[in-house]
C-alpha cells in the first residue's frame, strides 16, 4: 500500500489550470505576437472585421428604421399608404392621379384624413447663390393627417392649393435654425424658391418626412380640381384610419 501522505503530496504538486482572466490574457499576448510576425495578415484581418462590423451596423440601422422603430407620428398604427393596384394587370403600388385622392376624400367613410404628396427638388436662391433643396409638394391635409403640430406658425390652408394663390412654404427645424436664424421672426420671411417669392408660414420637427428623401421644406400641391387631373398619375397618398375602423 502507498502511504496516503505521499499521494496527497504528489497531488498538491500538480499544476493547477490558470484562472480564466489569466488564460485570456495569455491568449491575447500570443495573438498579438502572431500578428506582429505577419503584418499583412494583421491588416487583412482588421479590414475584414471592419467591413463585417460596418455591414452589420448598416443592416441593423435599416431594419431598425423600417421595421422595429415605430413611425414618429401620433398613433402611427392608424396611418396607411394608399396606392393604385390592379393585380390582373400586374399593377401593384402605383402612383395615383390627384383626382383619385379627391374622390376618396369625398367618399371614404373610414378615414379621418387623406393627403397627397410628391417629392421634388427646388432651387433656393440666397446670398451664397442657387442651391438645390429636397422638398415635397403636399395637399393642405398633409400635416394634420400625419398628426404633426408645427413648432412655429401653421400648416397649409385649402385655399393655398388654388392656382394663383400666394406662394407659401413650411420648413423643417434644421432649415429654420441654419438658414433662418432659429428665431420666431422666421415665420413671415420670404424665400426665393424656383425664382418665386415664397413666404414661410410654419416650422415642423426634423422627423417629418415621407417621400424617401429627408425633405427640408414643403409647398402646397396646386390644382384646379379639373377632370384633366385624372389622367396624370403623379402623386402618392397617405391616410389616417378613423378611430374604431380597421385597415380591412
Amino acid at each position: 500500500m502507498r502511504p496516503v501522505g505521499r499521494r496527497a503530496t504528489a497531488d498538491a504538486g500538480r499544476a493547477r489550470p490558470p484562472p480564466p482572466a489569466a488564460a485570456m490574457l495569455a491568449d491575447l499576448r500570443h495573438a498579438l505576437r502572431a500578428l506582429r510576425r505577419s503584418p499583412l495578415f494583421a491588416v487583412t484581418a482588421v479590414l475584414c472585421l471592419g467591413i463585417g462590423l460596418g455591414a452589420n451596423t448598416t443592416v441593423y440601422s435599416i431594419v431598425n428604421a423600417m421595421l422595429l422603430r415605430p413611425l414618429p407620428y401620433a398613433e402611427p398604427d392608424r396611418l396607411v399608404a394608399v396606392r393604385l393596384a390592379k393585380p390582373s394587370l400586374g399593377w401593384e403600388g402605383n402612383a395615383l392621379a390627384l383626382h383619385h385622392v379627391l374622390d376618396l376624400r369625398e367618399r371614404a367613410r373610414s378615414l379621418d384624413g387623406l393627403a397627397a404628396y410628391a417629392a421634388r427638388t427646388m432651387t433656393l436662391t440666397g446670398r451664397d447663390g442657387p442651391e438645390a433643396v429636397d422638398a415635397a409638394t403636399v395637399s393642405a391635409e398633409f400635416f394634420a393627417t400625419l398628426g404633426v403640430r408645427p413648432l412655429l406658425g401653421r400648416g397649409f390652408r385649402p385655399d393655398e392649393s388654388a392656382p394663383g394663390a400666394a406662394r407659401v412654404a413650411v420648413v423643417n427645424e434644421t432649415f429654420w435654425r441654419e438658414r433662418l436664424g432659429g428665431g420666431a421672426d422666421a415665420v413671415g420671411r420670404v424665400l426665393s424658391l424656383d425664382g418665386v417669392a415664397t413666404t414661410v408660414v410654419g416650422v415642423v420637427p426634423d422627423h417629418v418626412g415621407i417621400t424617401g428623401d429627408r425633405e427640408q421644406l414643403w409647398v402646397p400641391l396646386v390644382h384646379d380640381g379639373g377632370p384633366s387631373l385624372r389622367a396624370n398619375r403623379t402623386v402618392r397618398a397617405l391616410a389616417r384610419v378613423r378611430d374604431g375602423a380597421t385597415v380591412d
